[in-house]
């Protein structure tokens, strides 16, 4: 990392802070710097690459996370012109981290329930037509995405072309949404919950949120997917199933074409293999 780039984050905290010393950090899309001030308090320096990922991580700080300000950080301070975030340091396990099978991941799974229902349910809106076609349209482009690279089956193709049609049709419910709520985001320190980056957040269909971790994390772990739904406490309906269905296909792609971009043959393989199971 650039000399001059760990400077500049310094000088950001040390502006903010009593006597701060800092960490070097990494990162694709983001670059986060631990650092200390001088009573020993840490905190963290997060400088996010995309200016609109930016924006929308510093209108969550701001606007949308009030109802779940106990799990989350806490912003002290940004520089829109460097895209930098100044946050409190929360401690804890990763959610990857945590031991398979143990009573730690399904009490986990569980208050990530409950944290992302008390999201919802303060940002609802109710019922929208207009999200449907939009999502639509975002199927239907990874779908070509999709195309130039690996020939889709005819039946895969027109799969995803049904699930296309019954999104622009379908009125479903929004709420502000995290848009990657799964275990890489989530920290557990004891029995305390706390959920990280927020640089996809912004209103979009509820049940949306729920569709990475159903697929990636849930599909073989009933358990968790039963934890997580004890704790969120809203029961899904018929129409919230399909539409999981609709963006299990939505995940699908968007994991072929980023794994390939990538070159990540592990989210590549678990794209090509949810495709084939949904269709």
């Amino acid at each position: 990392m650039p000399p001059s780039e760990t400077a500049g984050v310094l000088d950001f905290a040390q502006r903010h802070l009593s006597g701060a010393t800092i960490e070097d950090g990494a990162g694709q899309t983001t670059r986060l710097w631990r650092c200390t001030d001088s009573d020993g308090n840490r905190y963290a320096v997060k400088r996010l690459t995309n200016p609109e990922r930016f924006d929308r991580e510093l209108a969550a700080y701001q606007t949308h996370l009030e109802p779940i300000r106990t799990h989350v950080p806490e912003l002290i301070a940004a520089d829109a012109e460097e895209r930098l975030l100044l946050l409190t340091w929360l401690p804890g396990r990763k959610g990857t981290e945590i031991e398979a099978g143990s009573e730690a991941e399904l009490n986990l799974h569980h208050q990530a329930g409950h944290c992302l229902s008390r999201l919802h349910r303060a940002s609802s809106t109710g019922i929208s037509r207009t999200i449907g076609p939009q999502l639509a349209d975002r199927l239907q482009h990874w779908r070509v995405r999709v195309d130039h690279h690996l020939i889709l089956t005819t039946v895969q193709r027109q799969r995803i072309d049904a699930n296309v049609r019954y999104l622009a049709a379908t009125p479903m419910a929004t709420s502000i949404c995290h848009l990657d709520f799964q275990p890489r985001n989530w920290l557990l320190d004891h029995r305390a919950f706390h959920l990280l980056d927020f640089e996809h957040l912004r209103r979009d269909a509820r049940i949306r949120d729920l569709a990475r971790s159903w697929w990636r994390h849930w599909y073989d772990r009933p358990d968790l997917k039963d934890a997580f739904l004890t704790g969120y406490e809203v029961p899904l309906g018929d129409t919230d199933r399909r539409l999981l269905d609709a963006f299990g296909c939505y995940e699908a792609l968007t994991a072929i074409s980023r794994g390939h971009e990538t070159e990540s043959g592990e989210l590549y393989d678990f794209g090509r293999n949810l495709l084939d199971d949904l269709t």
